[in-house]
């Protein structure tokens, strides 16, 4: 799990593995990414590039667990707001 502490970032995702990547978010700093492949342990579903300098802390999935596991059900419903985002972009 990213959070960007200064700058921001631009999430993409290819429609298909044939087709260009598409923008789908934009995230400064304050908000982060990368917790939906934390809780499912699933791969990352975008590629997260820098839109401008920018500096993120990041947490590895051991941290993740023992910081974070009591949002555990508000990071959940995030990702399924999330989901309902990518679904309507793609």
């Amino acid at each position: 799990m990213r959070l960007g502490v200064q700058g921001s970032v631009v999430c993409t995702q290819s429609p298909a593995p044939s087709e260009p990547a598409v923008e789908v978010m934009r995230l400064k700093a304050g908000q982060y990414f990368g917790e939906i492949a934390l809780l499912t342990q699933e791969p990352r579903k975008a590629t997260v590039t820098t839109a401008e300098p920018t500096k993120v802390l990041s947490l590895d999935r051991n941290t993740f667990v023992r910081v974070m596991g009591p949002l555990k059900d508000i990071l959940k419903r995030n990702m399924e707001q999330y989901s309902k985002v990518m679904a309507s972009n793609i």
